[in-house]
């Protein structure tokens, strides 16, 4: 970036953020110290150093780790005006080190911020949020300071270039000193009015604008006809979280990132049918977002939302990468994608409203995708599905790593135990993608959800005839998939490669599914069991998971031996008998086997011919294994 510095331009220095004043002589000591000390630090051009002094100030207001403070930021820009005489011109004369500005600092802090800059390229922040994590999360302000900052807004308001404000009623400072007594008792004023004279002004330089509102309607509601009255010719990203702010009439045509509530406050914004029309304003659109709280409407704003009787237009955004969709049923979502042609899409992600007893919220698949979208799904060469507690990931790619695509899908608030639902969003478009090679991923360091049952993964399986590869990671479990390949019935018969790098499963199980697969025409002809650091429990211990067993008294019984079930094999041949899981047993107090087939069991037992004199003559391994050859 081309350094800023106009030399000959002067201010009034300021020393720190209380008192705005300085001391001359005290930089000119600090200045000669300095150069005694440090002569290489000030032999650097003064371009040079405007460029450190930019990338440092850079790191100053940007965190990925923690919160940042407000009072911090600011001290770190000043602290450049306190080394030397020579830093403090280099530092004053570089507008781009006065341009951002965090709204809950000193008015004098600010005014002084506005003036260095020359009033242009402005970049104001104000997060009241509490539970915000993104940035100078909960500043609280007084009634007096929004006041005043919505003056600020009004007055700059065609120098802003980006403008980031998260408002809340719950975090306005009343037990301030500076407090006016009129304005204690003002209960007129509505946080709308900060910035409302803002958005019904032309708003030329403003390049990014995020907006999100806690609090009652009055708070949320805007009389805004027209955002920026439509002259926003530079806006390339755009969020409205928490508002009653309408796009109907708001063509900007170089937006490129969009993110809406598709609902205000307890109101319906767009229906369903009306979203085509409202995107289609910007062509250029790269990431979208649009987010649904049904539970927040009336069964007759659902209602409207979901009446598409009337057809909408079909429009193209040529340049979309990144679909999200939040709190979209499934046939909302092939609405969607129908209407809404995005043919370089490469990710996709979908939270779907949280499933339960309310008859209006069902996880009804998303319909079979629209013939645009199936020159990217079609006949894949390699899927990835990811399970862990925060969604689904289906990550597909062909040829290259720049052509793959990323399909998630998050949970929202859901117990483990429905990964069913949540996978069964994507069946009907599950043949489309018909990969070659599946790598099944689980929660990896996390708290493990449950694996797809037997059903689902028989479902999820057929629609992939093609498939001839499995990659089964680290943490996932795989018993139930194991159980599936093991059927009479051949799922996947062009399958040959099963690689097994660290998964949960029943030794016992796999060594079963392999000779029932070779005994049906499908077997496996390479297996890869890539087990290291992995526990190894005896595959007759059914003690807690958490004590370990010694891998070192193992016995292994040569009958389990990958010889003549594969033509390769690799890896730990261990766990072809024993496991490296704890097999799952039933709740206390309920019977290992289901009552009708632990009767069966017993009468097995009696009417066999061999006369049982004592309990070493029952061969308990033999029969817990014809238990683990059932079909569920």
């Amino acid at each position: 970036m081309p350094s800023q510095v106009s030399p000959g331009t002067s201010f009034e220095p300021i020393d720190n953020p209380e008192s705005l004043t300085g001391s001359d002589s005290a930089l000119v000591t600090r200045n000669s110290q300095q150069q005694q000390s440090s002569p290489l630090a000030f032999s650097f051009p003064s371009e040079i150093l405007s460029l450190i002094f930019e990338c440092s100030h850079q790191d100053a207001f940007q965190s990925q780790v923690e919160l940042l403070d407000a009072l911090e930021s600011l001290q770190h820009v000043l602290n450049l005006t306190q080394v030397c005489s020579r830093w403090r011109d280099i530092a004053v004369a570089d507008p781009l080190l006065w341009s951002t500005i965090v709204l809950s600092w000193p008015d004098e802090a600010i005014d002084a911020f506005v003036k260095r800059c020359n009033a242009t390229g402005l970049q104001l922040i104000l997060n009241m949020f509490q539970d915000d994590t993104h940035f100078y999360a909960g500043n609280a302000v007084t009634l007096v300071k929004l006041k005043w900052i919505g003056n600020l807004l009004t007055e700059n308001a065609r120098n802003i270039r980006t403008l980031d404000l998260a408002l809340s009623p719950y975090a306005i400072d009343s037990d301030s000193e500076s407090q006016d007594e009129d304005d204690e008792h003002d209960t007129g004023f509505t946080l709308s009015q900060v910035c409302s004279p803002f958005l019904n002004s032309e708003a030329p330089s403003l390049r990014r604008f995020s907006l999100s509102m806690q609090g009652q309607y009055e708070d949320r509601h805007f009389a805004v006809d027209k955002l920026f009255l439509g002259h926003a010719p530079n806006l390339k990203a755009l969020q409205l979280r928490g508002t009653d702010i309408t796009l109907s009439r708001a063509p900007f045509p170089e937006l490129t990132t969009l993110s809406l509530n598709n609902s205000g406050i307890y109101r319906l914004l767009y229906a369903l049918k009306a979203v085509p029309s409202m995107l289609s304003q910007f062509p250029r659109l790269r990431s979208l977002s649009l987010k649904l709280r049904p539970e927040l409407l009336s069964p007759e704003d659902l209602d409207v939302f979901r009446d598409h009787s009337t057809s909408a237009p079909h429009i193209v955004l040529p340049d979309l990468k990144s679909f999200t969709l939040h709190g979209l049923q499934g046939p909302e979502i092939g609405y969607l994608v129908e209407h809404v042609e995005c043919p370089s899409l490469r990710t996709f992600r979908v939270t779907p409203p949280r499933f339960g007893p309310d008859p209006g919220i069902s996880s009804t698949p998303i319909p079979r995708f629209p013939a645009w979208m199936h020159t990217i799904l079609k006949d894949v060469r390699h899927l990835d599905l990811r399970l862990d507690n925060l969604g689904i990931s289906v990550e597909f790619a062909n040829q290259t790593a720049a052509k793959s695509f990323l399909w998630q899908i998050f949970f929202k608030g859901t117990p483990h135990e429905t990964i069913d639902t949540y996978l069964n969003l994507f069946i009907e478009n599950l043949p489309l993608v018909n990969p070659q090679s599946l790598n099944f991923q689980g929660a990896i360091n996390r708290f493990p959800i449950n694996e797809p049952s037997t059903n689902l993964w028989r479902s999820i399986l057929s629609c992939f005839p093609r498939l001839t590869r499995i990659i089964a990671d680290r943490e996932t479990e795989i018993g139930n998939l194991i159980d599936v390949l093991a059927e009479t019935k051949l799922i996947c018969p062009a399958l040959q490669e099963l690689d097994i790098r660290g998964a949960l499963f029943i030794g016992k199980r796999l060594h079963r599914m392999l000779v029932q697969r070779r005994a049906n025409g499908g077997g496996i002809q390479r297996l890869n069991l890539d087990m290291e650091d992995c526990i190894i429990y005896d595959a007759d211990y059914f003690g807690p998971p958490s004590r370990a067993v010694d891998a070192s008294a193992l016995k292994f019984d040569p009958a389990y031996g990958p010889k003549d079930l594969v033509e390769s094999f690799s890896g730990d041949v261990r766990f072809l008998q024993h496991n490296s899981t704890i097999p799952k047993l039933p709740p206390r107090g309920s019977s290992l086997f289901p009552e009708s087939q632990f009767s069966a069991f017993l009468e097995g037992l009696n009417s066999n011919t061999e006369d049982f004199s004592s309990f070493s003559d029952i061969n308990f391994d033999r029969d817990f294994d014809q238990w683990l050859m059932k079909e569920d």
